[in-house]
């Protein structure tokens, strides 16, 4: 049997916040009974700090974040793969879907069964999705920041009614609107 502490922390709601020693943003393993509820609705789930599991129903992409919020991305079951695959999922999930800005909806909610949930992490339960897509925002910005030579600006200036700060980066200055560096 798998000690589970030696992998990471388990949480309330029965999945365990991972060890990753070489990320900034600790990925959640789901439970085992989750993992099969997810699996048994054609959902195929993955290790993720954001991203709870994603699915392909004719050739819309679905993606179910830690919250249990369900988006469709019409059209675009082509980059399921792509994801699957990929280091960080919501790293990829900003750079092929927000950041090119591919439509989507939501379409729902998708809960875990109080049997399998568990006590809910109230962090999580308290996550808006105004807050999640934000936050997979702030990971890509601060991923992409950490490879190359920048430097932040202290002061705050406002740009259309929204407070950002300046970013130079290979001399270029690019704003960055300051809620998205408070999370």
């Amino acid at each position: 049997m798998i000690d589970l502490t030696r992998l990471g922390t388990p949480q309330p709601d029965g999945t365990i916040r991972l060890f990753d020693k070489n990320r900034d943003y600790r990925r959640i393993r789901q439970s085992p009974q989750q993992k099969e509820y997810l699996s048994n609705l054609g959902y195929q789930f993955v290790n993720s700090s954001n991203v709870s599991a994603l699915s392909v129903i004719d050739n819309d992409l679905y993606i179910r974040f830690h919250n249990g919020s369900v988006y469709r991305y019409p059209n675009s079951a082509n980059l399921y793969e792509t994801i699957l695959q990929s280091n960080s999922k919501g790293k990829a999930v900003w750079k092929y879907l927000r950041r090119a800005r591919k439509p989507y909806e939501k379409v729902g909610s998708l809960p875990f069964p109080k049997d399998i949930q568990g006590v809910v992490d109230e962090q999580l339960e308290r996550l808006t999705d105004s807050q999640m897509f934000q936050n997979i925002d702030t990971q890509f910005l601060y991923e992409m920041a950490k490879n190359v030579s920048a430097v932040l600006e202290d002061k705050v200036s406002t740009v259309n009614g929204i407070q950002v700060v300046a970013m130079i980066i290979g001399g270029e200055r690019i704003y960055i609107p300051l809620a998205l560096l408070t999370i």
